[in-house]
């Protein structure tokens, strides 16, 4: 019989955990292991097709604060009753919380719970409950090193529970490129303008000091939210409205990521970025701040080009470097790709996965 590995995770709709969930999902398969998953919200319909509905059952978690909180809480631990995992594997802060409990209550044999950023976002509540939730686990999967010595700092958690295992991504067959717009050298970011700590502002400032130096250079975000207007109108007050492309959000985020000459990741924290390794897997050189997680995908000069953090003039001096040296940059973006095909595809990461489980229940 194989062994039973159950998911919890908050809601399964697209984000970078999600995804990153329903391709290990999917990739893993149905040959060595008996994979469920419960989500404690709403799905989107590409993850369900990725994953197979036939494997999802949807329990909406109430607020804790909320009346219906517990008649919920009792449905999901129901459902992990009626399962009966060999292994509780949770994803997003809820299911982290609450999914460990339940599996301990339900005597599940492994618990493994899942820390995918720095945590800056993590209200001080929350972090608490996570810290707690600590006890009840027997594993605590981190995406990268730097999010490992992170959690383990400030949780307080055993390192002996910490585990890294990268995320993965899918690597084109052809890195095929499309042209710049126009000709002019392509600058751009993919980010959902709903956080500040995405650096959108930080990105538009490197538009304002490259603009004074080279009017040729064009640059372009895709993504939407609500600080778009703020966005929009710092771009007009300093006259780079013209030469910053606002595409909003988009269908089709690997074509438009194809035209960039240089894919910008100016976000103020990041565990270990998916959209960075989906650029690099598309052979796009990357320009990132020089911390956390980026520093454990991009060599610096090598494959991409890493700045200190927040640093707008060390970005503005890369980029006008770069202006005239297309050639270099190509080279530099097949280096970038050539480096996920070694260390961050789907496949390493579904055998990453494969062999961590197979550890814990052979342990």
């Amino acid at each position: 019989m194989r062994p039973k590995i159950l998911y919890l995770v908050d809601n399964l709709l697209i984000g970078g955990a999600q995804m990153q969930l329903a391709r290990l999902v999917h990739g893993l398969g149905d040959q060595e292991f008996d994979l469920r998953i419960l989500a404690l919200g709403d799905t989107h319909p590409r993850l369900m097709q990725i994953i197979g509905a036939r494997r999802v059952a949807v329990f909406p978690m109430m607020c804790i604060w909320k009346p219906g909180f517990w008649l919920s809480y009792q449905k999901v631990r129901q459902a992990v009753r009626a399962i009966k995992p060999d292994i509780v594997h949770t994803y997003l802060n809820t299911s982290n919380v609450f999914g460990a409990y339940t599996a301990r209550q339900s005597k599940v044999p492994i618990i493994v719970t899942s820390r995918r950023d720095m945590g800056r976002f993590r209200s001080r509540r929350i972090a608490a409950m996570e810290r707690w939730s600590n006890k009840f686990c027997h594993r605590v999967v981190c995406v990268s090193e730097a999010v490992k010595q992170q959690t383990v700092a400030s949780e307080g958690l055993d390192p002996a529970k910490a585990v890294v295992l990268y995320s993965g991504v899918e690597v084109p067959a052809a890195p095929e490129r499309a042209d710049s717009c126009g000709g002019a050298l392509t600058v751009g970011m993919v980010a959902s303008a709903d956080r500040v700590e995405k650096g959108h502002m930080d990105f538009l400032q490197v538009a304002c000091e490259v603009h004074r130096k080279n009017r040729e250079i064009r640059f372009v975000i895709v993504g939407d939210g609500h600080l778009r207007p703020e966005l929009e109108r710092f771009a007009d007050r300093e006259g780079i409205r013209p030469v910053v492309d606002f595409r909003g959000r988009s269908s089709d985020v690997p074509s438009e990521v194809r035209k960039f000459d240089i894919f910008v990741m100016p976000s103020h924290t990041e565990g270990f970025s998916n959209a960075v390794l989906e650029a690099m897997a598309m052979g796009v050189p990357v320009l990132a701040n020089a911390m956390e997680g980026n520093l454990e995908i991009i060599d610096d000069g090598v494959n991409g080009m890493l700045v200190e953090p927040r640093n707008t003039a060390q970005m503005s001096g890369k980029i006008l470097a770069n202006a005239g040296r297309r050639p270099d940059l190509r080279a530099m973006g097949e280096r970038a790709r050539a480096k996920i095909e070694a260390h961050f595809t789907l496949k390493h990461m579904v055998e990453r996965y494969k062999t961590f489980y197979n550890e814990l229940l052979n342990g």
